[in-house]
Parts: C-alpha cells; structure tokens; sequence
C-alpha cells in the first residue's frame, strides 16, 4: 500500500474510533436517563401509593366529621326542645302564679268586705 492510501485508511480509522466514541458516549447517556427514568417512575408509584392513602384518609376523616355533625345536630335539636318546653312549663307556672295572686286578693277583699260589714252591724 501505498502512503495515501495507508493515510486514507488511518482517517477512516481515526473517524470510526471517534464514531465508536460517540455511541459509547451515547449509548452510556441513554442508559443513565432510562435509569433516571426508572428511578422517577418508582418515586411517582410512591407517591401515587401516598396520595390514595392521604385520599383514604381524608375521605375517613370527612366521614367522622359528617357523623359529629349528625350527632352534635341531634343533640341541639333534643336541646332546643328541651329548652321549649322549659320555657313553656315557665310560663305556665307564671300564669299559675298571677291566677293564684287574684284569688288571694279577691279572697283578701272580699274578707275585708265582710269583716266591715259585720263591724256596722254591731
């Protein structure tokens, strides 16, 4: 062979050694990224199992919260009821109290009346 010949096939070594080079390099940034990839992928799943559970959770939370309301609501309303009817029974007892208020003055009058009349007589 002769020397630009033995020159030529050196350059064409020379390129496929930088060819080589380069798929190395590429073929090393490819496995790195599927890694990367994998790597995000599990951290996804993870917080994908995170977030149902913090959804399972809320969901319980909401429900207790939706039963402390039912409960607390009964318990007013008993309250409420209990407060009518205190009030009611109130105010019976008032009107009881003016009634029997009347009749002691009616009774008073009437046995003051009496007693002046019987006072005239004698």
């Amino acid at each position: 062979m002769s020397d630009p010949e033995t020159q030529k096939l050196n350059e064409i070594a020379v390129q496929v050694a930088r060819v080589e080079v380069g798929q190395e390099a590429t073929s090393r940034a490819v496995s790195d990224m599927a890694a990367n990839v994998n790597k995000l992928v599990d951290k996804l799943e993870k917080s994908d199992v995170l977030a149902r559970r913090a959804e399972d959770r809320a969901s319980s939370a909401h429900h207790r919260i939706d039963e402390e309301r039912k409960r607390l609501d009964d318990t007013n309303r008993h309250y409420d009821n209990e407060i009518k009817s205190l009030n009611a029974r109130i105010d019976t007892e008032n009107r009881e109290r003016k009634l029997d208020k009347r009749w002691m003055i009616g009774t008073t009058l009437s046995a003051a009346g009496l007693i002046i009349a019987v006072i005239k007589l004698f």
